[in-house]
Formats: C-alpha cells, sequence, structure tokens
C-alpha cells in the first residue's frame, strides 16, 4: 500500500487531534511562527492563487468599474462603466463615518436631519469600514481595495477548505476550490460593489473549517473555536445564526465518536460563544429603540415586501 505523498498532507490547526506536541518550553509566539512558516510552505499554491485574486480585484475595481467622479455621477443618466454608492452601501458607510466620528451607530434623519439610532444590519461589517477610517482610510477607493484584500483572503480559505476535504487529492482540490472562488462574480462583485457580502464569506469559510475540525477531533476548545467563527458571520448577517444551528444539530445526531451528552454539551458550548458575542450588540439596541430590536430591523424591508400592492398586485 503506498502511503500519501507528505507534501500533500495539510499541516494540522492548532488543537488538531494529528497536531505534531510542543518542544518542551517553548513559548506560543514561536510555536505560532513555526506552524506558520510551514503552513507557508505547504499551502504555497493556494497563496499564489489568492494573490491573483487580489490582482483580479483590484484590476475590476481600478479599470473596468473605477469610482464614478460627482461630474459622471451629476450628468449621466446611466453608470455602467463606474460605480457611484447607493442603497445598502450607501447604509453603510454612511453609518460607518457616523461610528468614527464618536456618534455611534447613527443614521441622518432625511425629515429632521438629525442623527437618529440605526440597526437595519448588524454591526460587524460597518465596525470594519469605521475601523479602516480610524487609521487613516476614508475614501471609497480605499475602502474598496480594502475589501478586495479581504476578498482574496476569501479565496485563500476556500482553498484550504478544498485542501482538506480533498481526500486523495487534497492539493488538487484545495487549488481548484480557491481558483473558481477567485474568478465567482457573486465573490469579486461584493467586494467591487460594497457590499456586507464582501465581509460575510470569509466568516462563513471560517464557520467551515472549524466544523470540519470539530468533526475530526470533538473538544472543548474546537466548539469555542466553531462558535466564536459563526458568531463573526452572525455579526456580519443576521441569516447566519441559522448555520450554526444546522452544524450543531447535525453534530449532536450524526457524531458518533463521542457520547451524546458529551457532544451536547460541546454543541450548547458553541451556540454559548456565538450568542455572547452578539449579546453586546442586542444590549446596545435594547437601550435606544423604543421598541424591542435584537439583532436587525426589518421595518424597511417588511414595509416594501409584505404590503397591498404585493398581495393584491
Amino acid at each position: 500500500m503506498t502511503t500519501a505523498d507528505p507534501v500533500d498532507a495539510p499541516p494540522p490547526f492548532a488543537g488538531d487531534v494529528d497536531a505534531a506536541p510542543a518542544a518542551v518550553g517553548e513559548a506560543w509566539p514561536v510555536r505560532v511562527l513555526r506552524w506558520f512558516s510551514r503552513a507557508v510552505t505547504v499551502y504555497w499554491p493556494i497563496l499564489l492563487v489568492a494573490l491573483a485574486a487580489f490582482g483580479i480585484r483590484v484590476w475590476i475595481q481600478q479599470d473596468w468599474m473605477p469610482e464614478c467622479t460627482a461630474e459622471e455621477v451629476a450628468v449621466r443618466t446611466t453608470l455602467d462603466d463606474c460605480y457611484a454608492v447607493g442603497g445598502d452601501a450607501s447604509y453603510y458607510r454612511d453609518m460607518a463615518t457616523n461610528v468614527s466620528e464618536g456618534n455611534g451607530y447613527t443614521l441622518v434623519n432625511l425629515a429632521t436631519l438629525e442623527l437618529v439610532p440605526g440597526a437595519d444590519h448588524p454591526p460587524g461589517y460597518i465596525t470594519f469600514l469605521a475601523g479602516l477610517n480610524t487609521v487613516g482610510l476614508w475614501t471609497l477607493n480605499q475602502h474598496r481595495l480594502a475589501l478586495a484584500a479581504v476578498g482574496s483572503i476569501s479565496v485563500a480559505l476556500m482553498g484550504l477548505l478544498g485542501w482538506r476535504l480533498g481526500g486523495r487529492y487534497p492539493r488538487a482540490t484545495g487549488v481548484v476550490a480557491a481558483s473558481l472562488a477567485a474568478i465567482y462574480p457573486g465573490y469579486w462583485m461584493a467586494d467591487t460593489l460594497y457590499m456586507s457580502e464582501s465581509f460575510f464569506i470569509p466568516f462563513i469559510v471560517l464557520t467551515l473549517l472549524c466544523a470540519y475540525r470539530f468533526w475530526r477531533g470533538p473538544g472543548w476548545l474546537n466548539a469555542v473555536w466553531l462558535g466564536a467563527a459563526a458568531g463573526g458571520a452572525w455579526l456580519t448577517r443576521g441569516e447566519a445564526a441559522l448555520v450554526l444551528g444546522f452544524i450543531v444539530v447535525g453534530f449532536v445526531v450524526f457524531m458518533r465518536t463521542v457520547t451524546f451528552w458529551r457532544r451536547f454539551a460541546m454543541g450548547v458550548v458553541a451556540c454559548a460563544v456565538c450568542v455572547g458575542m452578539m449579546t453586546p450588540w442586542i444590549a446596545y439596541n435594547l437601550s435606544r429603540f423604543p421598541e424591542p430590536i435584537f439583532i436587525a430591523a426589518t421595518g424597511p424591508a417588511l414595509a416594501l415586501n409584505s404590503c397591498d400592492e404585493v398581495w393584491e398586485g
């Protein structure tokens, strides 16, 4: 029986059941650097694809769909070959500006021109944009370039997921997965159009990676990592709560390597970590609105999609 090429074998995550033991007395920064060095050595094909994905996104943003000038927005009726902020993207950008200026998660009421609380979306993506503002990256072009970098991270994570699930051909599976993610329009469009999906995708892929690691090595720390990854996704898009719910239910029902009550308890831990990450946002919303709002306010969506015109034509 032949053995797999050791170069194709992915290096373990810290905490995996196949993780190599650390040297006695070795400090954790040294362990992290050693793991990172080995990961780069093994995963370099995926890193090259991610770098190419970044180049593709930069080309799209700077050449194919650059930022529209003020003159173009004022005089043109169509903006097919440039990008102007609108819709949800305006919400993200305006609220991020208010956060970075110390005004909290607020928006301008167009009727009174006063700042009012806003919670149409969870705070993760907005907080990321506000962080860019805080370090001096205020312009739309700078934000889009940062999202191109986030998109390339998504590509690398997708390749890593393919590598982990690739069976007998991990390297080929990982490279193909990363390559498809690099050119998939649904991914690079989110990076280009300033949408929260750009920040959401890496958290979803990271959640799947943590779920796979938990499946291979069910343990308390892996349950915490799973809950944290899902919590990051939930803080970006409200529907991500369903992802962790389905994963935990699947593990509790189908995982047979540990007892039912142990896997149930670890599922509770994962959910508790996820909910704990969202709790400050929920408490913040409950303190500033007259009616209870937990994750996000759905009033505008309901008003547009569940009204007399929709149901009666």
